[in-house]
This record gives C-alpha cells, sequence and structure tokens, in this order.
C-alpha cells in the first residue's frame, strides 16, 4: 500500500522460467530467487517498504516439495528484510477475515475480494496480496491499480 492509501498490484510470473533437464531442482530454485532477489531491490530502489506480511505457511501432506519451496522462501524474505518488521498471518486467519470462515476455498476468498472493491485479479498470487492487506489493515475503501511497468507478467 503506498502513502496516499492507493494499493498497486504487481506479480511475478515465475511460471516462465521452465526448468531446463540439465538443470538440477536446487539450481533452478536459485535462479528463481535470484528473480525474486531483483524484483524486491528495484522495489526497494522506488517505495519504502515499512512492513512485510506473509501468509503463514502449512505443511500439507503429499505436498512435501512445494512445502519445502516455501519455507526456502519464507526463510530468504526474512534475511532479505532483516531489519523490516516481517510479519506472518495463518492462513485460516486470512481465510475467516475475508470470507467469514477459516477453511473457505481460495476460489471463495478471490470472489469476496473481487465483488467488495471490484478489481479483478490476474492471479491467484494478487488476490493473496489483497487479502494479507485487508486481515491485516482491516477492510476499508482501497483503490487498487495496476502497476503499469508489470516486472514478470
Amino acid at each position: 500500500m503506498l502513502e496516499d492509501g492507493r494499493v498497486m498490484m504487481d506479480s511475478i510470473n515465475l511460471k516462465r522460467f521452465q526448468r531446463p533437464p540439465c538443470m538440477s531442482l536446487t539450481d533452478y530454485e536459485k535462479v528463481k530467487i535470484g528473480v525474486i532477489k531483483e524484483y524486491l531491490d528495484k522495489l526497494e530502489e522506488k517505495y519504502r517498504i515499512d512492513l512485510v506480511c506473509v501468509e503463514g505457511i502449512f505443511i500439507r501432506p503429499g505436498y512435501n516439495q512445494s512445502s519445502q519451496i516455501l519455507l526456502k522462501l519464507h526463510g530468504f524474505l526474512m534475511g532479505y528484510f532483516l531489519d523490516t518488521p516481517f510479519i506472518s498471518i495463518p492462513p485460516s486467519n486470512i481465510k475467516k477475515a475475508i470470507a467469514d470462515k477459516g477453511n473457505a476455498k481460495k476460489e471463495e476468498v478471490r470472489g469476496r475480494l473481487e465483488e467488495v472493491y471490484q478489481y479483478h485479479f490476474r492471479s491467484d498470487d494478487e488476490s493473496d496480496a489483497m487479502a494479507l492487506l485487508v486481515t491485516y489493515k482491516g477492510h476499508s475503501q482501497y483503490q487498487i491499480e495496476q502497476k503499469e511497468d508489470t516486472y514478470g507478467i
């Protein structure tokens, strides 16, 4: 959220990076984290970041690889924003704040946000980010704008 209260929507499309068969999964993850770091460097050049708010991690049986990647990303973000307040909000709290039930489906949360704010989110990442903002700061008349020079889409 910008100082004037506007919400600037942007996201990184990491799906555009396909892992070459000869590249190890670890090296592939390092490339993607490098892209995230580059994005954050540019973001910090342009905006003052006072707080980092992330969705808490939940480990689901059968999803070990994606859970490991999220744990690595959270660790990276905590290190990158070492001197910035860092808040993690459990997914059930976010769902309850937006859709009035802690076990709401992602689609319900996104649909509720799109209805309330009259904005079509281009990805789950964008609606997740807005859900974090609303959960942390409360419901308000946010003015959402699409960032002109999107980094990854």
